[in-house]
């Protein structure tokens, strides 16, 4: 399934929050999951979670552990599992991304672990059954991956890195990667994240090495990245074009 990443719901064009064509185009053309960011632009309004239900969308929350997710202070592993908790039922989410990037590995290297290993038990503690997926990135932190990211969470791994990067990590390497994890991350629940907004330079990400790559590699289903500043209709071909090549269902 392919599962569209929406960053700024407050601040982003207004097709993401109003009864849209182009939320209605997204759905015809198979996007079946909305991910969206919980927290930098405010509190979400369960109207819009509701609003995205009516379309036929399931709805995923994205945390960052940080009340300040651009650059805050680590949230402790009981504060993040609560928050995700308590916005799983305001909101009625189907599903939660958890955007565990360098500050979750640093606190892991640091910890040996005991971040991750606290974290999920403490979630699952209260939510034992809400679909859950890693959102990480890779880059100089490839390899290495066990404790929260396995088992029991999809891993969904982004393919860039920063404001310059596009494609930086090929999904064939990331599969890679998860396979040589301890205890291996199987490449049934790894699932890439494109970026789908243009980098620093201009450059648009290649759909169709994006879509043969994933069919090199042998995963089923993608994450969007971030359509509120993407260009709709090359947004619209990408899902179109994964649900058609078999890289994703519709």
């Amino acid at each position: 399934m392919v599962h569209l990443w929406l960053w700024h719901w407050r601040d982003g064009p207004g097709w993401v929050r109003s009864a849209s064509d182009e939320l209605r185009q997204l759905r015809a053309d198979g996007a079946g999951v909305i991910r969206i960011q919980l927290q930098d632009d405010g509190e979400v309004p369960l109207w819009l979670v509701d609003l995205y239900k009516y379309f036929g969308y399931k709805v995923w929350g994205a945390i960052r552990p940080s009340g300040d997710p651009l650059g805050g202070s680590l949230w402790s592993p009981w504060a993040a599992a609560g928050f995700g908790d308590s916005e799983r039922r305001r909101l009625g989410l189907n599903g939660i991304d958890w955007n565990f990037e360098r500050e979750v590995r640093l606190a892991d290297a640091e910890s040996g672990g005991a971040w991750s290993r606290q974290f999920k038990p403490a979630f699952r503690a209260r939510q034992p059954r809400v679909a859950c997926a890693l959102d990480t990135v890779f880059g100089d932190f490839a390899g290495g991956i066990e404790n929260v990211y396995t088992p029991g969470f999809r891993m969904n791994v982004q393919t860039y890195w920063g404001g310059e990067g596009i494609y930086d990590d090929p999904v064939p390497k990331i599969v890679e990667w998860c396979a040589g994890a301890q205890p291996k991350i199987s490449k049934a629940v790894v699932k890439p994240v494109f970026r789908v907004t243009r980098n620093n330079n201009g450059e648009l990400l290649d759909r169709s090495l994006a879509i043969s790559d994933s069919k090199k590699a042998g995963t089923i289903g993608n994450v969007l990245y971030y359509i509120d500043g993407a260009e709709f209709d090359y947004l619209r071909a990408f899902v179109r074009e994964s649900i058609a090549e078999g890289v994703a269902l519709r």
